[in-house]
């Protein structure tokens, strides 16, 4: 249901008239390392319609929304680059 109301609500915010250019959204992108570390990136984007917005960012998870700003977060299972820049490794462990 929230991913239904969240749909709708982006929708709106991108739905074009015909006679307009496409819509220039704001995007946030948070990647969240496995050592608790949060990387963020911002950008702005145009959209011409939701389609477009969702097949480029699938993967993403949809945090917070409003009409000019959007938030993705995404984590990855593996360290930051601050620590692996400072020489730390992950533990590999056998189960």
């Amino acid at each position: 249901m929230k991913y239904f109301i969240l749909s709708a609500a982006l929708l709106t915010i991108l739905s074009i008239p015909q006679h307009t250019s496409a819509h220039t959204i704001t995007i946030d992108f948070e990647t969240i390392f496995l050592d608790g570390e949060k990387g963020t990136e911002t950008r702005q984007e145009n959209f011409e319609a939701m389609e477009d917005f969702w097949s480029l960012y699938e993967g993403w998870q949809l945090v917070d929304m409003s009409e000019e700003k959007v938030v993705l977060r995404k984590s990855r299972e593996e360290l930051s680059p601050l620590s692996a820049m400072n020489g730390y490794t992950p533990l590999i462990t056998k189960e």
